[in-house]
């Protein structure tokens, strides 16, 4: 092993770790995994178990940090903040998360799973779906077109989520779980993300005021779930319809 690219190695994890405990999580470099182009940093979230973050070194993509070792993908993107200095938004995604990681389908209480789709080319048309539910049963389903249409589908499943809130508010829903397979959906409303186009800030704005206390959960599109593809449905149901709503 070149003795620098170990040095170098070794002081990046050192840092890395530093970082991941500033932002609450329990790391730990560990110093055994050290190979020719990489370490291993380890990380855990009370007694639970994270998995290990690697770093790499190559020529030419420098130091870089890969999660398939990381068990949760929920964690990613707090260990991913963490690798590029956000320490303080890292804090606010954790802080979301229930002690022992992120919600399970099934658990008490609201939630709701939105998505968002895009039709045509010239002319594209969006829909949006949600599938509201309490305590894992159905509550009520929604869906509807959405015209402006700045970013296709992101402006759908955005759409989705503010139409939600507003429901929320309507009923006096203070705390929902929100099932949602876009990830800039919970990174612009956690700040993870800059929001720099008028979509965005607009999306950003309305899930701040709407004073819901949201708890993010990430979930992988086609992949089976059955209140997931119903929101599929739906918002395809909702790009279908001749006026928006």
């Amino acid at each position: 092993m070149d003795m620098e690219t170990g040095t170098v190695l070794e002081r990046k994890a050192g840092e890395y770790a530093a970082r991941l405990t500033e932002a609450g999580f329990t790391a730990a470099v560990a110093k055994q995994s050290l190979r020719e182009w990489s370490i291993k940093v380890s990380a855990a979230l009370g007694e639970r178990r994270i998995g290990d973050v690697v770093i790499f070194y190559s020529t030419k993509q420098g130091l870089h940090a890969k999660y398939h070792e990381v068990k949760d993908k929920e964690f990613v993107l707090p260990l991913t903040l963490c690798w590029e200095g956000k320490t303080g938004p890292a804090r606010r995604v954790l802080a979301e998360m229930p002690a022992c990681g992120a919600a399970q389908p099934g658990g008490p209480g609201y939630a709701a799973y939105v998505d968002g789709c895009c039709i045509g080319q010239r002319v594209p048309r969006g829909g949006y779906g949600i599938v509201l539910l309490k305590d894992d049963t159905l509550v009520e389903e929604f869906s509807g077109r959405v015209e402006q249409m700045e970013s296709r589908n992101v402006s759908a499943e955005l759409r989705a989520v503010t139409k939600l809130l507003y429901e929320c508010n309507r009923r006096g829903i203070k705390r929902i779980t929100i099932y949602h397979d876009l990830e800039g959906t919970a990174a612009w409303a956690r700040g993870a993300w800059k929001a720099n186009t008028p979509t965005t800030q607009a999306y950003v704005k309305k899930v701040k005021s709407s004073g819901v206390r949201i708890l993010w959960v990430k979930v992988d599109a086609h992949s089976g779930d059955p209140w997931n593809e119903r929101a599929d449905q739906l918002a395809a149901l909702g790009a279908a319809m001749k006026k928006a709503g």
